[in-house]
C-alpha cells in the first residue's frame, strides 16, 4: 500500500499555500502535463472530531461505501491511534523543530486531512484521493462552526459527545457546499 504523508510549517498562511499550488499548476501546464486544473469526481467520506483525551466528540459520514466490521468505539480508537502514531513518526523523523506537523496522508483508496488546535482538538476529514489541501476547510470548520456552535454554546459540555443540532446542520451544510463534495 502506498502512503504519502505531508506536513507544513504552522506559520504558513493560506496565501502562501495558494501561491504554491498555482505555481505548481503553471509549471505542469508549461510542461504539457495539464492544460488547466482538472476536476475529478471527488467526495467527502466522513469526519471525526477528537479531544486531547482520545474521546471522539463527533462523527459524521456522508459517503461511506464499506463498513469497518468493528464497533464504532473500536473504530474511533483505531483512528485516534493512527493519528497519534503518524504524529509521533513525523516528529521523530523531522529534521526541524516540531512547529511543523503532518496535515494529511494518502493511500490508494482515500486521503486523510488533519487539523489540530492549540488545545488538542483534532479534526479528521477523509476524502477521495483527488482532493487537494483541505487545511483552510478544516480551519474554517474549527474557527467558524465549532467555536460558534459548540464552544460558545452553554449547553455543550467539554469532553462530551456533540449533540447540538445547530452545529450538525451548519457543518453538514458547509461540507455539502464544498467543491470537493459529491453526493454518491
Amino acid at each position: 500500500m502506498r502512503m504519502l504523508v505531508t506536513f507544513r510549517p504552522a506559520y504558513e498562511c493560506a496565501f502562501i499555500r495558494k501561491y504554491k499550488e498555482q505555481s505548481y499548476i503553471r509549471t505542469q501546464a508549461h510542461r504539457g502535463k495539464h492544460k488547466s486544473p482538472v476536476l475529478h469526481k471527488m467526495t467527502v467520506y466522513n469526519m471525526y472530531i477528537f479531544d486531547r483525551n482520545c474521546t471522539c466528540l463527533y462523527y459524521k459520514q456522508w459517503a461511506r461505501h464499506k463498513e469497518a466490521g468493528i464497533s464504532q468505539d473500536e473504530e474511533f480508537k483505531l483512528m485516534y491511534g493512527m493519528i497519534f502514531s503518524i504524529k509521533s513518526l513525523v516528529s521523530r523523523l523531522s529534521t526541524v523543530s516540531m512547529k511543523e506537523s503532518f496535515t494529511s496522508f494518502s493511500t490508494t483508496k482515500y486521503k486523510l486531512s488533519f487539523f489540530e488546535t492549540a488545545t488538542g482538538l483534532k479534526f479528521v476529514l477523509n476524502t477521495d484521493t483527488n482532493v487537494g489541501s483541505l487545511d483552510d476547510v478544516l480551519c474554517h470548520i474549527y474557527s467558524n462552526i465549532f467555536v460558534e456552535y459548540v464552544v460558545r454554546n452553554p449547553l455543550c459540555k467539554a469532553g462530551e459527545w456533540i449533540s447540538s443540532e445547530l452545529f450538525c446542520s451548519e457543518l453538514d451544510t458547509y461540507v455539502r457546499s464544498l467543491p470537493v463534495f459529491k453526493a454518491s
